[in-house]
């Protein structure tokens, strides 16, 4: 069985280090002036996720065969921004565990 978001591109993951993973979601700062080409690769995957899924609900942690790693927090930030992602929410655990992908923003950026 394949495993899910198996090839991810390192440039916008980070691989967790001890509990160092999930922050609160007032913690994700905006990075201002981004590379775009980064950001589409986050984008990207953010889209292959969600094919593989078949949700839109996607989770920020992902264990790998590796250990866990985690999506990039000036990226995510930045799809919040942009529209990508609906507005980043703590769970009850009083950090960010998941993010909701507007597949409709993605699509308006030629990202299918």
């Amino acid at each position: 069985m394949k495993r899910p978001y198996s090839a991810i591109d390192s440039k916008v993951r980070r691989t967790i280090v001890r509990n160092s993973g999930l922050r609160s979601a007032d913690e994700y700062v905006y990075p201002g002036k981004g590379d775009s080409k980064r950001q589409m690769c986050f984008y990207r995957i953010l889209s292959k996720m969600h094919k593989e899924s078949g949700r839109t609900i996607l989770p920020v942690v992902i264990p790998d065969s590796g250990g866990k790693w985690r999506l990039d927090i000036g990226s995510t930030k930045m799809a919040e921004t942009q529209g990508v992602i609906r507005k980043l929410k703590n769970a009850p655990t009083g950090v960010v565990e998941t993010v909701e992908l507007v597949p409709s923003r993605l699509a308006e950026l030629g990202i299918d």
